[in-house]
């Protein structure tokens, strides 16, 4: 399947939406609606698709923002097993933003390994360190981040359920891949996983690289 992919800043820090689709398929996967729901919508209608599940690569409210909306419209929700207790907990971060925030819908666990999706073939993988339950996930050329590595930095780990130590074994993960993967990432610029190898400020805290 070739894959398409229209990345969308949405909500009030600018969290990347990621909408991956392909000419050959009418559904849409929606990663990380984290506000913004009727722009998200709207970019939908605009490449003819419709929303055929909505996948989290964690539980924080800029990048979970505009689920609600989707919910309402029965659209299958997916998260990783680790974070699915966090989802609707103070962990979530709504009451940061002034806001309550509550799933409507019961969610589907991912674990890690490959799973298809929609006609989407996809590989989970958990990268714990931003939040106990984030993943990452590979589509085809392109892997979606979430908050675990950006172009040049990697997420914060001062949150609840965060931890700097994990966040560094999940990076070491991604990075000693092979493929040189285009990464999506849940806040600034795109980039690719090779880049960071020689870029990203966590190579000073990962002192046993395997590349």
């Amino acid at each position: 399947m070739n894959l398409n992919v229209y990345t969308l800043p949405v909500g009030e820090l600018d969290t990347n939406c990621h909408i991956l689709y392909s000419d050959n398929n009418d559904k849409a996967l929606i990663i990380d609606p984290g506000g913004d729901f009727f722009e998200i919508e709207g970019k939908l209608k605009a490449l003819n698709k419709s929303a055929g599940a909505v996948i989290l690569t964690h539980c924080h409210y800029d990048h979970i923002g505009a689920l609600n909306g989707f919910e309402k419209m029965g659209v299958p929700v997916y998260i990783g097993k680790n974070e699915v207790k966090n989802l609707n907990s103070p962990v979530n971060l709504a009451n940061w933003f002034g806001v309550e925030f509550k799933s409507k819908s019961a969610v589907n666990e991912l674990i890690e390994g490959d799973i298809q999706i929609c006609g989407f073939n996809l590989s989970i993988i958990f990268t714990p360190g931003h939040t106990n339950g984030s993943i990452c996930i590979i589509a085809g050329q392109y892997m979606l981040t979430g908050d675990t590595l950006f172009c040049g930095s990697y997420g914060r780990t001062d949150f609840p359920t965060g931890s700097e130590e994990q966040l560094i074994k999940s990076a070491k993960k991604i990075l000693s891949l092979d493929k040189n993967y285009i990464l999506l990432t849940g806040h600034g610029d795109n980039t690719t996983l090779f880049n960071e190898r020689k870029n990203n400020y966590i190579n000073f805290l990962i002192t046993d690289k395997l590349w």
